[in-house]
């Protein structure tokens, strides 16, 4: 008998798919708000500050963020195809 592991998806399947949502290089997320089985991100590339207390933390500007839309399905979608993936490089 054969057991099936279901991989668990992560917040990082969400940026991932976020991501190439976007199509924006860079692109990372700064907001996140869940509406039933769907995130919600609010994000755009970041700036890393050079002065003042804050330095080297980044920063989004919120007037050019975009929002992205990642289901619960999508991210699930996205885990299977990363344990794939790792299944295939164990093998190799």
């Amino acid at each position: 008998m054969t057991t099936t592991k279901i991989p668990r998806r992560t917040i990082e399947h969400f940026h991932t798919i976020a991501a190439r949502k976007s199509g924006v290089t860079g692109w990372e997320p700064y907001a996140y708000e869940r509406i039933g089985d769907a995130l919600v991100m609010k994000g755009g590339v970041p700036r890393i500050l050079t002065a003042g207390p804050r330095k080297g933390d980044k920063t989004w500007d919120r007037a050019t963020a975009t929002q992205v839309v990642v289901t619960d399905f999508e991210a699930d979608q996205e885990a299977q195809q990363e344990a794939l993936r790792e299944a295939v490089e164990e093998k190799r």
